[in-house]
């Protein structure tokens, strides 16, 4: 029971992990992709940070070129600005995808190239824009990237306003170094209006894509002074693919101060929107966790709660078991000495089963206490008290005491008899031997001695098997291993058996040896106790029997012996995968008629005839070798006329032999059976086949395939 009860609470928590465990890992698995998301985002925040340095070395390399590698620092580059690009690629090169990680480790050359003179500026420019926009390709693939729950206008308007600030750059580059050289002039020039024309369409996109938070917080920064002189100073210079004298003639200084202001406070909004993504992928992930967290927490505390609600339930169960175990083990053992049983529980069934119990102990703790007060009186009137007995009102106990000794000086009495009995016997034997070896007479005297030797044979045989019935019945009640008590079970049959056999012996010696009920008995449990019995009981199949019928306790035992041994001839002389019907039906004379029928090969009818003349025949001797009537038909026509019961054997159309036997109705009583089943030839101790909610069931053990008492 304690197993099956665990058994139950593992599956009621292992069925709320796997209603609850769906959940968590969907919240697991939000919780991973919103951090791949953020991480994403920062890697497109340092990638904005490293387009932007690229830009300004970029813008200076070219210059330096168109100048004709004139200006003082010998390169255009200072220490400044290399270390601020290494660094940032250095930071970005471990997270690169692979395709921008080449580009990046390739980026030495391509700068050693820019600076050597392999090239020229609008090549150099070429190179140097080709990473830089492989950059602005990550925060645009991270914008695609992005799960349903995560999707946003400023997600969607960051790459558009990257694309316009890498063209602004771009465009500063290139008319600083068309202003400041001769040899490339058209071509920077006509690149940088290509790059103005960009940045205008780019920033188009991003006023039709971006909210208008964001739309504001754009014109709030670039704005000033700065930003118009330089938004003309574009349009001057790029209205045209070349420079014109007038365009010439412009302060250097100063056109490259104002583009520069404006490119700045560009590239101000455009770190402002990555970090802002990045903080709200961050928050996303935040919530990611929290749900995270609540759903394990939910789960933990749903699991929690049903084990706890199922080991309260578990043990609301096991304990009234245990105590009702408790409590019939104290009534089996030692009801006197043992204590009544404490149940602390609910007042429902349990305790009125529980108290049930208790008024058993107490039931019979009295009757042992009477049983003890009668003894004690006996023996003082054994012992020759001359004390009067007192009214009966005052002990209770002088009737009871004066038949206790009237029984037991009767017991004493036939005990000596007995004894006597049989020395005569023992004797009367030797003589017999003697004259016969003598004369060759005396097969009367032999007779009477050789049944007075099976008598005591008998008895003595019928009263070790009930001893080994009482030990197996106990055993039976303690034991718990299914194993085990199979093998029990199968003793307590082959011991029933052995006692059926031995009242055959005493039937044969022509002894009256009966036990009666005092109540009469349902014909069901004669019947059942017949069929326990046989060797082949599973073979038997009880059929249709009259509703309500039951059988005079005095006669219950000797109809199932009688029943048992047409059975167990039926079994025997019929085929072993036959069945064999047991049926019964009331006459119209208030008689009932039982029938045993099987598939055998029956019988001729002389043969029959001849058995029906025995059966019919009430009194004649034992049978001998050759009698054709045999030992199980001659207990059976004994029993029959020791009850008038009418017995034949009547061969049936379909094959084999039905045995009829015919109850009279002396033997059956017109008041119902009171209360609960009562077993025919089961109040004799280790005869009664535990039928299903007895003894072994109770013990938690599951019923083998033995000799039950119903089929």
């Amino acid at each position: 029971m304690r197993n099956r009860l665990l058994a139950s609470v593992v599956l009621c928590a292992a069925a709320v992990l796997a209603a609850g465990a769906p959940s968590v890992a969907t919240a697991s698995r939000d919780l991973t992709d919103a951090q791949r998301l953020v991480d994403r985002a920062d890697l497109g925040r340092r990638a904005v940070s490293l387009s932007h340095a690229l830009a300004d070395e970029r813008d200076a390399v070219v210059r330096h070129i168109a100048a004709g590698r004139t200006t003082g620092d010998g390169e255009g580059l200072s220490e400044r600005e290399r270390a601020r690009v290494d660094r940032a690629i250095r930071e970005l090169s471990a997270d690169a995808p692979a395709d921008i990680r080449r580009l990046l480790d390739a980026f030495p050359d391509t700068r050693q190239r820019a600076v050597a003179g392999e090239g020229g500026a609008v090549e150099t420019y070429e190179a140097y824009t080709q990473l830089i926009q492989s950059l602005g390709g990550i925060t645009a693939a991270t914008t695609r990237a992005l799960p349903a729950r995560a999707e946003n206008a400023t997600a969607d308007a960051l790459p558009d306003l990257g694309r316009a600030v890498e063209q602004a750059s771009a465009a500063r580059g290139l008319l600083t170094a068309a202003l400041a050289g001769e040899g490339e002039q058209p071509r920077l020039t006509a690149a940088a209006q290509q790059a103005h024309l960009r940045e205008q369409a780019a920033l188009a996109d991003f006023d039709q894509t971006a909210l208008a938070g964001d739309r504001d917080a754009y014109a709030r920064t670039v704005t000033g002074t700065d930003v118009t002189l330089a938004e003309r100073y574009l349009a001057r210079l790029t209205d045209q693919p070349r420079l014109d004298y007038q365009d010439r003639s412009l302060d250097f200084d100063r056109v490259a101060s104002a583009l520069t202001a404006r490119v700045d406070r560009m590239r101000s909004m455009e770190s402002s929107l990555a970090a802002a993504e990045v903080k709200r992928l961050e928050g996303l992930r935040d919530d990611d966790v929290t749900a995270l967290e609540l759903r394990a927490a939910l789960l933990g505390v749903c699991l929690l709660l049903a084990i706890g609600i199922s080991v309260q339930t578990a043990r609301s169960m096991a304990r009234p078991l245990a105590v009702l175990r408790r409590g019939g083990e104290r009534v089996a053992a030692d009801p006197v000495g043992e204590e009544p049983v404490v149940y602390n529980g609910r007042n429902d069934e349990f305790a009125d089963v529980v108290r049930a119990v208790n008024r058993l102990r107490a039931t019979a703790a009295e009757l042992h206490e009477r049983a003890v007060r009668a003894e004690t009186a006996a023996g003082s009137g054994e012992a020759g008290s001359t004390r009067p007995a007192g009214p009966a009102g005052e002990t209770g106990t002088a009737p009871l005491a004066a038949e206790l000794a009237a029984v037991r000086e009767r017991l004493t009495a036939l005990t000596a008899e007995h004894e006597k009995l049989l020395r005569e016997h023992e004797s009367a034997k030797a003589a017999a031997g003697t004259a016969e070896s003598a004369r060759g007479e005396g097969p009367g005297r032999r007779q009477g001695a050789s049944n007075g030797t099976f008598v005591h044979l008998g008895l003595r045989t019928l009263g070790l098997v009930e001893r080994q019935l009482a030990l197996i019945e106990s055993m039976e009640h303690e034991e718990k291993e299914p194993e085990r008590l199979a093998s029990l079970f199968k003793l307590d049959h082959l011991a029933t058996r052995m006692r059926r056999h031995s009242e055959n012996l005493l039937l044969l010696a022509g002894s009256e040896h009966t036990t009666g009920h005092l109540e009469p008995v349902p014909l069901l449990d004669v019947l059942r106790a017949a069929i326990s019995e046989i060797e082949r009981y599973e073979r038997v199949e009880i059929a249709t029997l009259p509703p309500h019928a039951q059988i005079s306790g005095s006669a219950a035992d000797d109809i199932s012996h009688l029943i048992a041994e047409l059975v167990d001839n039926a079994t025997a002389f019929s085929p072993p995968e036959a069945e064999v019907r047991l049926s019964g039906w009331m006459l119209e004379n208030g008689e009932i008629m039982l029938s045993v029928q099987d598939e055998g090969i029956g019988s001729s009818p002389e043969r029959l005839a001849e058995l029906n003349a025995k059966l019919a025949d009430g009194a004649f001797a034992a049978p001998e070798d050759d009698d054709a009537l045999g030992m199980g038909l001659y207990v059976v026509a004994r029993l029959a006329a020791r009850h008038g019961v009418r017995v034949q054997l009547r061969e049936q159309k379909q094959g084999g032999i039905a045995a009829v036997a015919v109850l009279p109705r002396a033997l059956l009583p017109d008041r119902p059976v009171p209360g609960a089943l009562a077993g025919a030839r089961t109040a004799t101790a280790g005869t009664a086949q535990p039928l299903p909610g007895t003894v072994a069931e109770a013990n938690g053990n599951a019923l083998p395939s033995r000799p039950d008492r119903a089929r």
